[in-house]
């Protein structure tokens, strides 16, 4: 222990926006958030761009026939465009672009519980650091009273009751100070993996950080969560990327011109070009129409999904924002908020589950259902 708080007392004190701002630049869980979210905005480009036009071409290779000159073309080179005159890149965009802001959302979640995990280590830390003070003092005393007590004991002034108490109290102290130096190195081991370093690289000793107490009332807890919680971000982003689905597989219906531009050349033309031709072709989606109701209805059925689920969290981030208020402040309500299951099925709607301990109405019953229909005879 006398080592250690040598060597602690040599490096540089660190403290909390250190540790912040070495977690934010090297933690490794925020730089694979932050390359899928930089992979999903490249894909915003990618979706919104036009297709790639086709370019063919055809050359004879050689004609077993005898023609006529100038009677049949012997190069041609076909180049085709498809012109998105229905808007359906941008739609793609729209959805890539929600989808790009949900990842951003995640990559917040991931900041968030990254910084949570480094100030609770950086604030057990130090706590290690103020208890290790602390009984290093208590030690000394005691180490004292102990030697006094020994003292007294020698000359026939004290008893020996009061001699193993002293000892037996520095003992705890020392068991008591084990379990702290356990605790600072199990802190500084979890900073050193969340900084992207050694879990056995020396820390030095935590500045003083000082906490202040937030004073929020319900319904500023509420209005912070559903504004800044990435979860309900996240909700929104799939409300969004599901309605532009849905618009998309709409437009599915309306096909895009593709126009095509052909040079051909004659078997014996002098000219490079001896044809230029131009065209227009569509697609037909009007024919197999069963390739477009499953994906209109997997659109309605996540878009309703995704309304659910924000309601839901809705629900559970307001229940747990009045967990932490004091029992007076809660609202009236706020402990009974539950999680209403839900069931989906593809094409159907969206049907919650009831609960199965849920009571029947009872049926009335009529004085015929008591009576048989055949009664016994009478017998004489």
């Amino acid at each position: 222990p006398a080592d250690s708080g040598a060597r602690d007392s040599t490096l540089p004190r660190i403290s909390l926006e250190q540790v912040t701002r070495a977690v934010l630049e090297d933690n490794p869980a925020i730089k694979e958030a932050d390359n899928r979210w930089r992979a999903a905005k490249e894909r915003v480009r990618q979706a919104n761009a036009w297709d790639d036009p086709r370019i063919g071409g055809e050359s004879r290779v050689r004609r077993f026939v005898d023609v006529p000159p100038n009677a049949f073309m012997d190069q041609t080179l076909t180049v085709e465009q498809l012109i998105p005159v229905t808007g359906k890149n941008l739609v793609r965009g729209r959805v890539a672009a929600a989808e790009a802001l949900s990842i951003f959302e995640q990559v917040r979640r991931a900041e968030l519980d990254v910084i949570a995990k480094a100030r609770a280590a950086y604030f057990r830390l130090a706590n290690a650091y103020e208890q290790l003070e602390i009984n290093s003092k208590n030690l000394t005393s005691l180490r004292q009273i102990a030697d006094i007590s020994r003292s007294r004991y020698e000359n026939g002034l004290e008893s020996t009751a009061n001699v193993l108490v002293a000892e037996t109290d520095y003992s705890k102290l020392l068991e008591a100070r084990r379990d702290l130096e356990r605790s600072s190195s199990d802190a500084q081991s979890q900073l050193n993996t969340l900084m992207n370093r050694d879990a056995f690289a020396p820390l030095g000793a935590p500045g003083a950080a000082t906490m202040s107490e937030a004073h929020l009332s319900v319904a500023k807890l509420r209005d912070i969560t559903l504004a800044q919680r990435p979860e309900v971000q996240i909700a929104r982003a799939k409300i969004d990327m599901e309605k532009s689905k849905l618009q998309l597989a709409r437009r599915a219906w309306i096909p895009d011109p593709a126009v095509s531009v052909k040079g051909q050349r004659y078997n014996d033309a002098a000219q490079a070009v001896s044809e230029f031709d131009a065209g227009v072709s569509f697609t037909v989606p009007w024919v197999r129409e069963c390739r477009r109701c499953p994906t209109r209805s997997r659109s309605r059925a996540k878009r309703s999904v995704a309304a659910v689920a924000r309601s839901t969290r809705k629900n559970r981030n307001h229940a747990s924002s009045c967990r932490t208020l004091p029992r007076q402040a809660r609202p009236a309500g706020a402990a009974g908020v539950r999680e209403q299951p839900v069931q989906l099925r593809i094409g159907q709607s969206i049907v919650p589950r009831l609960d199965q301990r849920a009571t029947k109405p009872a049926r009335p019953r009529s004085d015929s259902a008591r009576t048989p229909d055949r009664l016994p005879s009478r017998r004489r």
